[in-house]
């Protein structure tokens, strides 16, 4: 097991810690019978949302109406950005009570967010005028905020005066593109090479990853990253044991390397230990780790380069989660494969160590416009904009107003209207 940084916060359930560790990626044992979660009819939410994006133990939103930021689940590194790390509901786990929020909450301050994404203990934004903002867990520099604070619950401005396009959190790293000029930025956590600046050291500010691609995608996965170029070029550098930067090597890159094959991709994104992308004529694509079925070709192998998905879909985008994918199609149909533990494929079933080896259809018929795969969940909007989320549910994650050690939901629960 490669090495990391502790987190002081994990909480675990039972011997799982659910941080996807991937030396124990298996799920406890679930009930013999699972109690179905609430209906799929009527959403309860007021909330319209622009974007949503999951992480580990929390998920966050950008409303529609307001382009104000909204978040959900446990907040014992402020990953909510409440301005504190206290909250007004409360989780209960093996190791006591930690601070959680069942249901929507608003993000500190009035920024207005054109984008929003969620790592495993910390959040980044880009607002409408471009500017990049980060809360939560800064242990590894992961805010890029400068300083060697260890957490922040308010939203903090990225260091260095730089305008980004979209930033992507990655586990314990985070990188960016900018805006206007559509290059590369990494900052946070580097000991496998995934701030691809050619060292191992950790970053407190943003730097350039070595190439200087002209990009206009990033994805920051568990410990390695990847990018397209305005070409449509895929590029990967970071941990490579498991074949995640497609280059067909199992050696760890310092700095960008092309991914092969000469696909043509249109968008890409990184999971922890896998990563998927889209070819521009809607083909989908995943290579590295696929042990629980995450590269959706039918088999549990590790490919060390990129493999077409199984069904012959029309993916308008993908999206990689600590050990499942999911995929919207071009009629915004969702469907989702991998590892279903806890229901995060979303097709009515679950187990613990239940692999879904090709794409399988979300039940319920959601007309899905944006997804996102988180490590044990996943959540989507519909192109109504209402927000639906499935999979585990114990850090409330899902949003949908609780928080147990038996709350999960195999199938779409929507998202809960705030307290």
């Amino acid at each position: 097991m490669q090495a990391r940084p502790s987190v002081a916060a994990a909480v675990v359930l039972g011997t799982l810690a659910i941080s996807g560790c991937r030396d124990d990626p298996t799920a406890p044992s679930d009930p013999a019978t699972p109690t179905p979660d609430v209906a799929l009819t009527a959403a309860a939410t007021t909330l319209a949302f622009w974007q949503v994006s999951s992480g580990n133990v929390h998920t966050c939103a950008v409303a529609a109406a307001d382009s104000l930021a909204w978040c959900w689940g446990t907040n014992d590194e402020g990953q909510l950005g409440t301005g504190s790390i206290v909250t007004t509901d409360e989780c209960v786990g093996a190791a006591g009570a930690f601070p959680c929020s069942t249901t929507p909450v608003r993000v500190a301050g009035s920024r207005k967010f054109r984008s929003i994404s969620v790592g495993y203990i910390h959040t980044c934004a880009v607002t409408k005028d471009f500017y990049a903002w980060c809360w939560g867990d800064n242990e590894t520099g992961q805010l890029g905020v400068g300083t060697r604070i260890q957490r922040s619950a308010t939203p903090l401005p990225v260091g260095g005066g730089l305008r980004f396009r979209q930033v992507d959190a990655g586990a314990f790293h985070t990188c960016g593109v900018t805006y206007p000029d559509n290059r590369l930025f990494c900052w946070g956590y580097n000991q496998s090479g995934q701030l691809g600046d050619g060292t191992l050291s950790p970053r407190w500010t943003p730097v350039k990853p070595l190439g200087g691609l002209i990009v206009r995608q990033v994805a920051s996965g568990y410990s390695h990253s990847c990018a397209l170029t305005t070409l449509n070029r895929a590029y990967c550098w970071g941990y490579n044991n498991d074949g995640e930067l497609g280059d067909t090597t199992r050696a760890r890159r310092t700095k960008p390397v092309k991914v092969v094959g000469g696909h043509a991709f249109r968008q890409i994104d990184a999971g922890n230990y896998h990563t998927c992308a889209v070819t521009t004529d809607a083909r989908a694509f995943c290579w590295g780790s696929g042990s629980w079925g995450q590269i959706g070709d039918g088999k549990t192998h590790l490919s060390l380069w990129p493999r077409p998905v199984s069904g012959k879909l029309s993916a308008a985008r993908v999206t990689t989660g600590g050990y499942h994918t999911c995929a919207e199609t071009l009629s915004k149909q969702a469907y989702c494969w991998g590892n279903n533990s806890f229901g995060q494929i979303g097709n009515g079933q679950m187990g613990a160590g239940l692999a879904v080896l090709t794409p399988v259809a979300v039940v319920g018929g959601l007309a899905v416009a944006q997804m996102s795969a988180g490590i044990w969940h996943t959540c989507a909007k519909t192109t109504a904009g209402v927000g639906y989320c499935w999979g585990y549910d114990f850090f409330a994650q899902l949003g949908d107003g609780r928080s147990a050690f038996g709350a999960w939901s195999p199938v779409p629960v929507p998202v809960a209207t705030p307290q």
